[in-house]
């Protein structure tokens, strides 16, 4: 005769009435937490897009602006996940949640601390704007236009025509010329000599003449170089500085090249009759 034991299925059905009786003990529990978390993402958008909206008319840039709000974000996240741990009594929880973000937060900043550096510095220099797009600068001795200015890199395009990115780091630590912003405009004249001449003489005495000019702004100095020489003629570039005004009217062209010829006119007759000099757009 067979006999049927219950004890097995009296045990199963003892666990899951004591899963169920826990799942619906916690569950006023659980609905706080999940109301909490689900306020905290509400307040956390809604703050981001006020310190953004507060900070951009405190006059900051709209990165530092961003920048400000996404912080705000995530901190009102974190604040608000730990509110709603300790509300459920989950206490341990929440503190071991912060002592590893705490943790992890020290490994990450060790790890991209020259990143970091990068971007900390990117927001002083957007928020003190030394230059800006367009701007004609020095910066870390590369000098040309300011291209792009992002938060960790300043791009520039030298004067051969390249681009230069340069950490935001690296230019907090350097000068910065701005020529842009002291109202001034280089200008380059190209003087063709023959070969013969006595050119290292006009090199070495152009850039007094044209300094002494007072259409010509006193700094920068004046400078002279050969740009290049090409059979039997020698290529001179003279580069001077001069106010904006006087570059759009003409003026100091005008000044600059009759200087140099009349320079030109005092030395010998083969420099005279071979040279030329021109504007250089």
């Amino acid at each position: 005769m067979l006999h049927y034991s219950h004890t097995g299925c009296i045990c199963e059905g003892n666990t899951m009435q004591t899963i169920l009786d826990t799942i619906l003990a916690q569950t006023p529990t659980i609905l706080i937490v999940l109301s909490i978390l689900l306020g905290t993402i509400v307040i956390a958008r809604r703050l981001r897009v006020v310190s953004q909206a507060g900070a951009t008319r405190m006059g900051f840039p709209a990165d530092i602006a961003a920048l400000a709000g996404s912080v705000v974000f995530v901190v009102t996240l974190l604040v608000g996940a730990s509110i709603a741990f300790a509300q459920g009594g989950w206490g341990t929880i929440a503190s071991s949640f912060m002592a590893g973000l705490g943790l992890g937060g020290v490994v990450v900043a060790l790890a991209i601390q020259d990143v970091a550096k990068s971007y900390t510095a990117g927001i002083m220099l957007l928020y003190y704007r030394p230059y800006q797009v367009g701007d004609e600068v020095t910066i870390a001795a590369i000098r040309g236009i300011v291209t792009a200015m992002r938060l960790h890199v300043t791009v520039v395009r030298n004067q051969a025509g390249m681009l230069v990115h340069i950490p935001s780091n690296v230019i907090n630590g350097s000068a910065i010329i701005n020529y842009t912003r002291s109202g001034l405009r280089q200008q380059t004249y190209a003087l063709t000599v023959p070969r013969n001449s006595a050119f290292e003489g006009i090199i070495d005495a152009l850039p007094r003449i044209v300094q002494a000019l007072p259409l010509v702004a006193a700094e920068p100095h004046c400078t002279a170089i050969i740009a290049d020489m090409h059979g039997a003629q020698v290529t001179i570039h003279v580069v001077a500085w001069t106010a904006a005004e006087h570059d759009d009217d003409g003026s100091c062209r005008t000044a600059v090249i009759l200087a140099i010829d009349a320079y030109l006119g005092t030395q010998a007759s083969t420099t005279r009759a071979g040279s030329q000099v021109s504007k250089v757009d």
